[in-house]
């Protein structure tokens, strides 16, 4: 039985082989047409470029998008600030011949003077627009509870008191009289003033640092004079008690 299997797998083995040399052979006697040899030339080359294409596409898309996230800014202010300068710039005027007319031409056109101004620059178009934001925010209203015992809602009280004319209209004088001046050992004129217990040093202490009004000194926080890179604290003295301002550096 096992021969008959044998016998069978050589067979079919045979028959492989001589069909595999068939094919070669007839492979081989096959001539292709000029056509054909043309139309694999062209699909070799047309996929050639494409890959090449492929290639070049990717790596400037790359290019360009690195470019944009490193090179250029493209956020809100950065594009203000380059239609800001854009308008004030004046390109009929050669840079080379004048370079301050060149960038900054147009400027007294779009911000002319009025009667009320006597000058005005970039930095104080900043300023005003920050004043204004700042008018903004203490001027809204409350969002919630928890905003009116905020730093920011402390800001807005104070602010609405000093703008409220009315108010202080009504009130007129009292709160000087009623929290302001108990604060600083009373007033004679009152009667709420004691010679025994009041205390000169520690009036002139909580006037300059609670009510900061300037007694004999001020108080400045500036750069050393002798060195740069480090901030000092200068006491002055007030004009009005001697010609000469001495300075203390502490």
């Amino acid at each position: 039985m096992s021969e008959r299997y044998q016998e069978f797998d050589q067979s079919d083995k045979a028959k492989t082989v001589m069909s595999w040399n068939n094919f070669v052979k007839n492979f081989q006697n096959v001539k292709p047409r000029r056509s054909e040899i043309i139309l694999g030339v062209i699909s070799i080359v047309a996929i050639t470029v494409c890959i090449i294409l492929a290639f070049v596409v990717s790596t400037t898309h790359k290019n360009v998008r690195t470019t944009s996230d490193k090179g250029v800014c493209s956020t809100m202010g950065c594009l203000r600030g380059a239609a800001f300068s854009l308008a004030n710039m004046n390109s009929s005027i050669n840079p080379c011949d004048d370079f301050y007319k060149f960038a900054c031409g147009n400027f007294p056109k779009i911000v002319p003077l009025n009667s009320k101004t006597s000058s005005k620059t970039a930095l104080d178009l900043i300023n005003d627009a920050n004043i204004d934001k700042i008018k903004k925010i203490i001027s809204d209203p409350y969002s919630d509870d928890k905003d009116k015992t905020s730093m920011k809602g402390k800001i807005k009280d104070y602010y609405q008191s000093c703008t409220d004319d009315y108010q202080k209209e009504q009130r007129k004088g009292y709160p000087m009289i009623e929290n302001v001046i108990p604060s600083l050992g009373g007033w004679y004129v009152l009667g709420n003033w004691s010679e025994r217990t009041w205390d000169f040093q520690d009036v002139f202490l909580k006037a300059s640092r609670d009510f900061s009004v300037l007694g004999f000194f001020r108080f400045i926080v500036t750069v050393d004079r002798y060195h740069s890179d480090k901030r000092v604290v200068e006491v002055n003295i007030i004009y009005f008690i001697s010609n000469i301002n001495r300075t203390y550096v502490l």
